[in-house]
């Protein structure tokens, strides 16, 4: 069996998997929050 391999790719594809997380962050979830504090915002006045 090659479990060292086998845990290198698994490492691999962790580190793919949470740079892509975070870029997603970044992008969506930002603007989201941005629409929703400017609705928030017109909402209170």
């Amino acid at each position: 069996y090659q479990v060292g391999y086998a845990s290198a790719i698994s490492v691999v594809m962790f580190g793919i998997c949470l740079v892509f997380a975070l870029a997603y962050q970044r992008f969506v979830l930002r603007r989201d929050l941005e629409g929703a504090t400017t609705t928030m915002r017109g909402a209170g006045t």
